[in-house]
């Protein structure tokens, strides 16, 4: 964490030099590995530090897990399994209750070869994760994945067919800056 986070201020620090009004820290591990709590500590210093607000990928996904009102979710992802162990622990830590947070790696998929995955083996995978868990009062679907992942694509017909909200890593992101920002209605 430490060479990380020399590295993330140098370029806070540049950012800020550029006047901007927002900085979005995208980073597992300085915005989710830590956990919840040590995140939200890092990016409170950060913001002293530097004067501008910053907040990380998992603050986004977080937000806009509250703002669906999710409370029981199941959760997917290319990420390898240790990687989406911690994710998983910081989701549980802010408080969400999920049922499951699974990874395509774990079913022989190459971290290299995500971005060549059908969309449709994308959604086949959620949906079957849901249903597993449906009767345990899941009422959310999670992706946590960059947008080299192609699941942007299968979100509608994923709440269209499991009747639940879905939280994609990507638009939940450019939902949050927008927000920050007031761009637009949100």
């Amino acid at each position: 964490l430490g060479s990380r986070m020399a590295t993330a201020k140098e370029r806070i620090a540049q950012l800020v030099e550029a006047n901007v009004d927002l900085i979005h820290l995208e980073s597992g591990p300085l915005g989710m590995a830590p956990g919840y709590n040590a995140s939200e500590e890092i990016v409170r210093n950060l913001e002293k530090e530097f004067g501008v607000p910053i907040f990380t990928t998992g603050q986004s996904h977080v937000a806009a897990l509250k703002a669906l009102g999710i409370k029981k979710l199941v959760a997917g992802t290319y990420l390898m399994s240790d990687v989406t162990r911690k994710c998983a622990d910081y989701i549980r830590e802010a408080g969400f209750d999920v049922l499951c947070f699974e990874t395509i790696h774990d079913r022989g998929v190459e971290f290299s070869d995500v971005g060549g995955v059908n969309p449709q083996y994308v959604y086949s995978f959620m949906k079957e994760l849901f249903l597993k868990h449906k009767d345990q009062g899941a009422d959310g679907i999670y992706m946590l994945g960059s947008a080299w992942w192609p699941s942007l694509s299968i979100i509608h017909n994923l709440e269209q067919d499991c009747h639940v909200p879905v939280v994609q890593a990507v638009a939940c992101r450019v939902w949050d800056v927008q927000k920050r920002l007031n761009v637009c209605d949100i």
